[in-house]
């Protein structure tokens, strides 16, 4: 066998990534594979990992300043800004960049929340606060 073959290790198929969010929270989903083989090799599918990460990530600092719990949610979830609370705007938006809800900060206290439950189709959502000086960005997984 030939391991430099695989995926990220030479010639032959890269390895693929697939977005699975738009089935989140659905039950009994089903994955095919499909593929063609050159001169009768038979398809080998190896080392499938499903993860709950995706590809866009909030920073470093961001983590630390703004923190959204429970995640994943229902569709009611609290939102805790940085103690230096400047932020004028919340925007939660869905994976297609659609702004779903929205609300003004001014005058509110740290904790805000957010109840949408039953209004949120489940899948990935960002979470956007907006202030005078930095925005900060935040996902939430609604089931």
């Amino acid at each position: 066998v030939n391991y430099w073959d695989w995926c990220m290790a030479g010639w032959g198929a890269s390895c693929i990534d697939i977005d699975l969010s738009p089935w989140a929270g659905k039950s009994n989903i089903r994955i095919a594979f499909e593929t063609y083989s050159n001169y009768g090799n038979p398809l080998m599918i190896d080392n499938v990992s499903i993860s709950q990460y995706v590809g866009t990530e909030e920073s470093g600092t961001e983590k630390e300043k703004l923190q959204v719990y429970p995640n994943p949610a229902n569709g009611s979830f609290y939102v805790i800004l940085p103690e230096k609370n400047n932020y004028t705007r919340l925007s939660l938006f869905n994976r297609m960049g659609q702004t779903v809800y929205a609300t003004i900060l001014s005058g509110r206290t740290n904790r805000i929340e957010i109840n949408q439950e039953n209004k949120l189709v489940p899948g990935i959502y960002f979470i956007k606060i907006r202030g005078s000086e930095e925005t900060l960005t935040a996902k939430i997984i609604i089931y």
